[in-house]
């Protein structure tokens, strides 16, 4: 039976750097390894098609470049395809759709319609993909091919406004076609992501795949589990075969969501029961990320996940017994029954650490020093006690078929657990030093130790913002609570130098998710800095939230209301989490849209008497004139009044309390900002 092919996805997400692919190639020439894919600094200019072209058919836009930083770009690019290709081993590179840098979109003719959206299934979007496939390949020849992502990107491919206009699955059949055919030319392969942030766009994305797969070759790429990789997800409905396209299965090694290196996360039984769930979809290739931020697995306590993964692919029968027993035998000889107890350990620890009730924390990690994705991402609903999560299923990193937990206490319950694990492993190490080597020491104990600080500073984190529920639950309005958590988070997070400073302002971003990634060097820049960044943060927002909440409750007659941009009712805002960002700005406000997802909506159900109502919106005026509302099966372009609000009138129902579902989006090109909702009694 002929073997599966077998990649090593690396570069995760870092700029291409063929220094680092000696190590790579090295670590690989110890494994199956037949080919690599690069994935880059895909969320910064410099990854991508666009980081490696100087847009030569639109010399407008080639004159505001960088010129010298995209020579270097294509020389790093060239160097590293010619030490694969030295290896034996194709490499294919990642590129994401829409990205373009903002001098084409405002230099090109006919790439925008009139609401501010690509115009996707025009001529002139469709020839700027085939001139920039073409001067890359002209400028890295010896590249094998593309994997494509029609998501995550600076302009939306899939979630445009009006799909009437755009049909999703038109759209990605498409984009397939075009550069199906600019590949197939080349004789380069061509690879498509299957990747979504919400189950409508792997609908969607493979609805296009069938519908293209009939007349041109290419693979897709799937995800093991959906959305992106947490521990608790289920394995990934969508991996499914489009024949005659082929398959291939998306693996995550190194553990993005489980510390991305620094921490002891190692999970053989996880890593075989993955492959045998991609085994049974009939997939042709197992595409394994071996690395994040510039940690690469073989090099982290995470190692023994690459023989589970080589073990797996040969042989269904593997256990994760099997996988112990002969790494112990390895690398810990002289005290293998201890090491195998206490590295198994480390993914409970992290489990813990890392998600609150098996629900993702941190979307964004390195964690960011802003807020912005704790805000988007629907952990905050946590921290309402037994709150119905089924509002969040647009949230990936949320598990919405539970509720929250019973009480705030609760989560820091879990954390305690969490430091507990990790003083007790990392303890025991220390008596096994003796009988390690001085490496497999280092590895581990580096690893276990930056569990027992990763611990302690996201317990600290999370008793500040359960204080804030804690303080706007009791109406304060100075925070005495969040004051005091601040206070005794401070000796926590004192040991790391530099780290409690004033925080510095910073400026928009050009990239939906962020101008490239950092690479932390240690626990300090990965959790303590970043952390301690948002305690002066979330004293900005209770100020912010509460100045709003006490405006709301002193309107007359006033029976409901939400505060769309607040942190304490996150989980009444229904809304995708890539789409619709929260802001504080003085009265806090949510963004309804973007241009990753101009079809972002908010909905906020209120709940109120069965008497006439009148339903009051307000927003900022400077932002948009107004946005379109959905209630009571009515749809309505509403405009502002001069003070940035708008009402109308509900009429009483039959009998008995009522809920009243209100969804918002935008009207032309302008995002809404919306500050709440409310209910208002009419009498």
């Amino acid at each position: 039976m002929k073997s599966s092919e077998v990649s090593w996805s690396i570069m995760h997400p870092t700029r291409v750097d063929p220094d680092y692919m000696w190590t790579v190639i090295a670590a690989a020439a110890k494994c199956q390894v037949d080919s690599f894919e690069i994935c880059g600094d895909c969320h910064s200019w410099t990854g991508g098609l666009e980081g490696a072209i100087q847009f030569r058919d639109y010399p407008a836009a080639t004159e505001q470049l960088d010129v010298s930083g995209i020579e270097e770009n294509i020389r790093r690019l060239v160097e590293t395809v010619r030490l694969a290709h030295e290896s034996g081993r194709p490499v294919y590179y990642w590129h994401r759709e829409v990205m373009v840098p903002r001098i084409v979109v405002e230099t090109v003719p006919g790439l925008l319609d009139e609401n501010g959206e690509f115009n996707l299934l025009g001529n002139a979007y469709h020839e700027l993909i085939r001139s920039k496939v073409a001067e890359f390949f002209d400028r890295v020849p010896g590249m094998d091919g593309l994997v494509l992502t029609l998501t995550e990107s600076n302009y939306s491919v899939i979630h445009n406004s009006g799909p009437e206009r755009y049909p999703p699955a038109l759209v990605i059949e498409r984009v397939i076609a075009t550069f199906a055919e600019a590949l197939a030319r080349r004789g380069k392969r061509f690879i498509l992501r299957s990747f979504g942030s919400v189950a409508q766009d792997y609908e969607d994305i493979l609805a296009g795949a069938r519908r293209a797969s009939a007349q041109f070759h290419f693979e897709v790429e799937t995800k093991i589990t959906p959305y992106d990789f947490s521990p608790f997800l289920p394995f990934n409905p969508f991996l499914r075969a489009q024949k005659p396209a082929t398959l291939s299965a998306e693996y995550d090694s190194i553990g993005e969501f489980l510390g991305a290196g620094f921490l002891p996360a190692a999970d053989p039984q996880r890593v075989i029961d993955s492959v045998n769930f991609a085994r049974a979809q009939g997939v042709d290739r197992h595409a394994i990320r071996i690395d994040r931020i510039g940690h690469p697995v073989f090099a982290s306590a995470q190692a023994v996940n690459l023989l589970a993964f080589e073990r797996a692919i040969l042989d269904p029968h593997t256990t994760a017994e099997s996988v112990w027993s002969a790494w112990a035998e390895a690398h810990w000889p002289e005290c293998a029954a201890e090491m195998t107890r206490l590295m198994r350990r480390g993914i409970e620890a992290v489990k813990k650490l890392h998600f609150i009730d098996g629900n993702v924390i941190f979307h964004a990690f390195p964690i960011q020093p802003e807020l912005k994705w704790v805000k988007a991402c629907g952990i905050l609903s946590l921290f309402t006690p037994g709150a119905d999560l089924s509002s969040h299923q647009g949230m990936w990193g949320i598990l919405g078929d539970r509720r929250s937990p019973a009480s705030r206490a609760a989560i820091l319950q879990e954390k305690d657990e969490a430091i507990a694990i990790a003083d007790e492993c990392w303890g025991t190490l220390q008596t096994l030093r003796p009988r390690l080597s001085a490496e497999e020491f280092r590895v581990a104990d580096e690893a276990w130790r930056n569990a027992t600080v990763a611990a302690r500073l996201i317990r600290a984190w999370c008793a500040c913002v359960a204080a804030y529920f804690d303080d706007l639950a009791a109406g304060e309005a100075d925070a005495p609570r969040l004051e005091r958590a601040i206070a005794a988070a401070r000796p926590v997070f004192a040991p790391f130098a530099n780290v409690i400073v004033t925080r510095q302002p910073t400026g928009p971003s050009e990239h939906e998710y962020g101008d490239g990634n950092r690479e932390p060097e240690d626990v300090a820049s990965a959790y303590a800095r970043p952390l301690w960044a948002h305690m002066s943060l979330l004293q900005e927002e209770y100020r912010a939230e509460a100045a709003e909440r006490a405006r709301w409750r002193a309107r007359p007659g006033v029976v409901d209301y939400i505060v769309c941009g607040g942190l304490t009712d996150d989980h009444r805002v229904t809304r995708y989490m890539h789409a619709s960002h929260s802001h504080a700005n003085g009265r806090p406000s949510r963004v309804v849209g973007n241009r990753v997802f101009p079809n972002g909506f908010i909905t906020c159900t209120l709940r109120g008497p069965a008497s006439a109502l009148i339903l009051r919106i307000e927003g900022r005026a400077d932002k948009s004139t107004g946005f379109v509302l959905r209630v009571d099966g009515r749809r309505i372009e509403a405009v502002y009044d001069a003070d940035g609000a708008f009402e109308v009138a509900l009429p009483a129902a039959a009998t008995g309390e009522r809920e009243i579902a209100v969804t918002l989006q935008k009207a032309g090109a302008d995002y809404p900002w919306i500050h709440g909702v409310g209910l208002i009694r009419a009498d």
